[in-house]
Parts: C-alpha cells; structure tokens; sequence
C-alpha cells in the first residue's frame, strides 16, 4: 500500500493534511494561504516568516509489542481470585514502545 509521502502545515489555522506528490501538497497549502487572505489583511505573520511548511515523510511510527495479555493468566470460575498465577494488570491487550522506522521505498516510491 502507497501511503502519502508529503505533509503539509499551515500555521494559520493550525491544520495539516498529507499527500501523495509535493504538488498535491502545495496547492492545498496555497488555497489555505488565500482563504485566510481574504479578509484583505494580507499574509498572516506566521506564513510570513517561515511556520507554513511542507515535508516530505521520512519515518513513519510503529507500535513494537513486548508483552500481550493472551501470556498472563486469567482468572476464571473454576480457579480462586488468590490463585498464584501471575495476572494482565493492564486495561488494554498489549504492552509495548513505538519505534520511528525509515519508510521504504516500495512505499514512497
């Protein structure tokens, strides 16, 4: 699956979005640009100076598992709530880090 390759912020509003091609981003990063113009105030300090950007995606987050609540011991009818088993004392499934891996170039060709 391709996934977008470029994201866009405009400072103005504090709104972002992400794109297949830097063109795609950059015409929406400009129609933003006029909509906040149109009050005839002009540009707006922030795009001004450099806080609009586009950026190209180079990392992507991944969720690395290291431990699941299907290893612990779940208590059940046939055993006793002060059994010695070791217990999943979490409210969700998994347990882990997020890592931030290079994105291949299959997927951002």
């Amino acid at each position: 699956m391709i996934k977008d390759k470029y994201v866009a912020f405009c400072a103005e509003d504090h709104d972002y979005m992400t794109f297949k091609t830097f063109e795609e981003a950059k015409k929406w990063l400009d129609s933003q640009i006029e909509i906040a113009t149109e009050n005839g105030e002009g540009f707006n300090e922030s795009t001004m100076y450099g806080e609009d950007f586009i950026a190209k995606i180079t990392h992507r987050s991944h969720f690395n598992e290291t431990d699941n609540k299907s290893n612990y011991h779940e208590h059940t009818d046939t055993c006793q709530n002060s059994c010695d088993e070791e217990i999943w004392e979490y409210d969700y499934p998994a347990v882990g880090n997020i890592e931030y891996l290079p994105v291949k170039e299959e997927e951002n060709p």
